[in-house]
């Protein structure tokens, strides 16, 4: 089972560092996941796991094997391939992989001020279409019963969602 991880453009190691934990890879592997591609964004792997500064890393442990790269043009290829997904908060992230129906859990950022990310994490939540946590709730959320029962976002309403973030944003 492949495991994508993802920060999109931003910096976030805590998540990075979280999910290389001893902790959550005996969960991961304990669910199944012997794959695992770590997309870090702009931030910086551990420095135990660093290989390359710009090419990031393959390693094996904990009977997965991981690996981890900076950037792509596309993470939809990656978000396709994977059987489950964890990432941050951002809108973009969120969207595409709850119209995927992809088992997700969000990480909330907590060192963001004035956080909107946790507000639609929060609302999505609710809809069943993803679970949320922080980094240090990782490894137990990684059993919640439900992780693999999520809803797909229903995709006859665009609208609905688009409005629900520009009344966050301050836009309506």
């Amino acid at each position: 089972m492949l495991c994508f991880v993802t920060v999109g453009t931003t910096k976030f190691d805590k998540l990075i560092e979280t999910v290389l934990s001893e902790e959550c890879l005996q969960k991961l592997s304990s669910i199944g996941v012997d794959q695992m591609r770590i997309q870090y964004g702009a931030g910086r792997l551990p420095p135990e796991r660093e290989q390359s500064e710009n090419e990031g890393a393959v390693f094996t442990t904990n009977n997965i094997q991981i690996e981890c790269y900076r950037f792509k043009p596309s993470l939809r290829e990656d978000m396709k391939a994977a059987d489950l997904i964890i990432g941050h908060a951002g809108a973009g992230t969120c969207l595409e992989v709850i119209q995927m129906g992809k088992p997700f859990i969000v990480i909330i950022n907590e060192l963001l001020m004035d956080n909107h990310q946790c507000e639609l994490a929060e609302q999505l939540g609710i809809m069943e279409c993803l679970l949320y946590t922080v980094c240090r709730d990782l490894a137990e959320t990684l059993t919640h019963p439900s992780l693999f029962r999520l809803k797909k976002y229903p995709s006859g309403n665009p609208k609905a969602i688009t409005d629900f973030i520009k009344s966050r944003l301050g836009f309506l």
